[in-house]
């Protein structure tokens, strides 16, 4: 996931806090237009997003390293059999198993530096909502919700 996303999120979050925080006082419900709303709706579709690249990962990664692990009694059995030929292609084969392990590393990486930027923005965005006041019931949920998912957390227990 580009930062661009979580930047636009920021810059949401300046633009639209105030007049979030007036319906919120109010106590009338966001409208369709509101900045806020559609600042809640982005973060969560971030999160979300972030959550299943960060889950299509992590099982990208398990598999590689089990083919990693498998590679290299190939390799040692090509040698044995004195079949130089059969053991470069699995030599070659494990550097670009490795290759690609580097990057999904550096991709999870990534991802966990956008989690926490989004985890950031929800501090932000719960400590602006609170300047005015105790926050209510709903908007505590609302947040908790947001922080639950920056956290990578779900409530349902989804399948691989």
């Amino acid at each position: 996931m580009s930062s661009h996303l979580v930047d636009r999120i920021a810059r949401m979050l300046k633009d639209g806090v105030a007049g979030f925080m007036d319906g919120l006082e109010d106590g009338d419900p966001v409208p369709a237009g509101n900045p806020a709303l559609t600042l809640i709706e982005e973060m969560r579709n971030a999160l979300s997003s972030l959550a299943a690249e960060r889950h299509l990962a992590g099982k990208r990664l398990n598999a590689l390293d089990a083919q990693l692990a498998d590679i290299g009694g190939k390799a040692e059995l090509a040698v044995g059999a004195d079949r130089d030929d059969l053991a470069r292609a699995v030599l070659g084969r494990r550097h670009a198993l490795a290759e690609e392990r580097a990057g999904l590393e550096a991709s999870l990486r990534k991802i966990d530096a956008e989690s926490g930027r989004l985890s950031q923005l929800i501090e932000q965005m719960k400590h602006e909502a609170g300047l005015g006041g105790s926050l209510t019931a709903a908007e505590e949920a609302a947040f908790r919700d947001l922080q639950r998912l920056a956290a990578g957390r779900t409530e349902q227990k989804q399948g691989d």
